[in-house]
């Protein structure tokens, strides 16, 4: 087999798709043998989904407090189904990822690249190994939400299409808040590019808007019967006094730049 065959069949999507399996498969076995300790992240998951709430810490959405407590419910409070939690959602976002990659990119190669340099991302590369867990749940579910836009845009917008990115949409917002500026730049990038817009179908794009919203709506209900302020929140996040948002937004925007 000459070089160019076996670079062809390296990144084949079945080989890509078994190098990111064994990839989370690797990690998981080294977390559940390097200690019998949980981290901050996960001792606080633990706590949390003892109990089927609608709302947990109002800082983070509770979907991946309710994954754990499903997961509790079926097979009881153990490391190793606790820790494959992660290791299964993040197989699961890194092959969105690398198909999305596939139709937004020009070649497979390019593709795969695309995957491997996710790599350089340290959040990625050891953040999520150490410690994270709404994080990780919340970059899967952009990537789903990617892989969904790519395919609506791409395929004529198929309704089946356009039911995956509102699905998408709205368990990501109930990943974590933060997740809404990846479908919100998707679409002002939809908006301000005349070739997509010719390609969408305003009904289908405003159905997938409201079964996104239609998903997040209960846990929306319970905030505010809560007392919770979402406005209040952000302010906090960013340091800055609510009366003085607009000027605490833009001293913490040139922080973080």
């Amino acid at each position: 087999m000459d070089r160019r065959a076996l670079a062809g069949r390296l990144i084949a999507p079945k080989a890509i798709l078994l190098m990111i399996a064994a990839y989370c498969l690797i990690h998981y076995l080294i977390r559940l043998g390097l200690s019998p300790i949980y981290t901050l992240d996960e001792a606080e998951q633990v706590l949390l989904s003892e109990v089927w709430r609608m709302g947990y810490r109002f800082r983070h959405p509770p979907l991946m407090t309710w994954i754990y407590a499903g997961v509790e419910d079926v097979f009881g409070l153990h490391r190793w189904s606790f820790h494959a939690v992660k290791y299964i959602l993040m197989a699961g976002g890194l092959s969105a990822f690398y198909f999305a990659a596939r139709r937004i990119l020009a070649s497979g190669l390019d593709a795969a690249l695309a995957l491997a340099g996710l790599a350089l991302i340290f959040v990625m590369a050891a953040g999520f190994h150490i410690d994270l867990t709404h994080s990780v749940l919340m970059t899967v579910l952009v990537f789903a939400n990617l892989h969904a836009f790519a395919r609506a845009v791409q395929l004529g917008g198929k309704w089946g299409d356009w039911l995956y990115f509102g699905v998408t949409l709205g368990l990501g917002a109930l990943s974590k808040y933060a997740f809404l500026l990846a479908p919100a730049g998707l679409l002002l990038g939809l908006a301000l590019t005349p070739y997509l817009r010719a390609r969408i179908n305003p009904i289908r794009l405003g159905v997938a808007l409201l079964l996104g919203l239609a998903i997040m709506a209960p846990y929306l209900a319970w905030s505010l019967q809560s007392g919770h302020s979402f406005a209040a929140l952000t302010a906090d996040v960013v340091g800055s006094d609510p009366q003085n948002f607009l000027v605490g937004w833009a001293a913490g925007t040139g922080s973080l730049v």
